[in-house]
């Protein structure tokens, strides 16, 4: 999770704030915690590798500056990958929908979410604070709790979830298909079809419902190599 300490930090900044008795202290001690990994940090970008990195510029023992920059740009990109095993919709993703209730344009969000669910699968989602206020957020679609849901709706929900909650800019789908019936995996590829045309999406399947050559730029085989490719649209003049 992003912005999460990892566990030595935590034990880190734990034994250093435990003697603080005042504001001052506190503010030295994350001072100095601060200082101290900033040089760790320095410390491990000067450190040589073992081998030689083949850079443009030639043999070298510490990797290029483009090399950092292409890794932050790498880094920043929203990255999204859902398994074949995919994980059960839970109180995270209703917590997320419950804000939206009161976040500024959160409720349009909301509603906008609640409309493409709709008109997908034919269900009402929402999420509502849970009795008591002990176990968070719940889910319901349909006023039944998502868990009262078949498994090929909660499959599907989770994917459309995902994409419209993360707004992921790369999505890797292992075999969106599993635990669809028919209709319902039509109905799925027909979604991803669509998002597709803002995000780069890369699919393994072994339905054909979710190979079009007509919507897809490409596909490929198992043996890697493409079985077919959507035509450049022609310009004037072809």
């Amino acid at each position: 999770m992003p912005g999460r300490l990892s566990a030595e930090t935590s034990r880190q900044l734990a034994s250093r704030l435990a003697p603080a008795t005042n504001r001052e202290e506190i503010e030295t001690s994350l001072r100095q915690l601060i200082v101290e990994i900033q040089e760790k940090i320095h410390a491990i970008d000067k450190t040589e590798t073992e081998g030689t990195l083949s850079a443009f510029a030639g043999e070298s023992k510490l990797p290029p500056e483009y090399a950092e920059w292409l890794i932050e740009q790498f880094g920043g990109i929203r990255f999204l990958h859902i398994k074949e095993r995919k994980e059960e919709i839970g109180r995270e993703e209703a917590q997320t929908l419950l804000r939206l209730k009161t976040r500024r344009g959160g409720p349009d969000r909301l509603g906008t979410i609640q409309q493409t669910v709709k008109a997908l699968l034919g269900v009402k989602v929402d999420a509502f604070e849970a009795e008591g206020g002990e176990r968070g957020a719940e889910m319901d679609v349909d006023e039944f709790l998502i868990e009262a849901n078949g498994a090929g709706i909660r499959e599907a929900l989770r994917v459309i979830l995902d994409l419209e909650l993360r707004n992921p800019q790369i999505v890797l789908i292992e075999e969106p298909e599993v635990h669809l019936h028919a209709g319902l995996s039509r109905v799925l590829a027909g979604y991803l079809r669509e998002k597709s045309e803002s995000i780069q999406m890369f699919i393994t399947t072994h339905s054909t419902d979710f190979i079009d050559s007509n919507s897809y730029s490409s596909y490929r085989g198992a043996s890697g190599t493409v079985l077919n490719a959507k035509p450049s649209t022609p310009t004037k003049g072809q």
